[in-house]
């Protein structure tokens, strides 16, 4: 069996450090959320995507998504659809008449 030289163990270091993080940068887009100001976020730490107003989360889909060493999971499955519990329109954001229910 041969020793791995100071070189090879420096280069699988190296490797090992490329391939994981202790933070993770900006979360990735997701359309019709809020901006996330934040920028670099700590490994294991979660958040929740809000969707913008006028829209709701989708059921069945996942706004939360987790920071590992490995970068942002990607299990992230979120949809913001219009909502029509708010009674607005999402390209003018006006409120949409009742239609004779007072």
């Amino acid at each position: 069996m041969e020793i791995p030289s100071a070189f090879q163990l420096l280069v699988l270091i190296g490797l090992l450090q490329y391939s994981y993080t202790t933070s993770c940068g900006p979360p990735p887009q997701v359309e019709h959320t809020k901006p996330i100001e934040q920028t670099v976020f700590p490994v294991n730490h979660t958040m929740r995507y809000e969707c913008e107003h006028g829209f709701k989360r989708k059921a069945g889909t996942s706004s939360l998504i987790k920071c590992k060493t490995t970068g942002w999971e990607s299990k992230l499955n979120l949809t913001c659809i219009e909502s029509r519990n708010g009674r607005y329109r999402a390209e003018s954001k006006t409120k949409i008449p009742n239609r004779g229910k007072e």
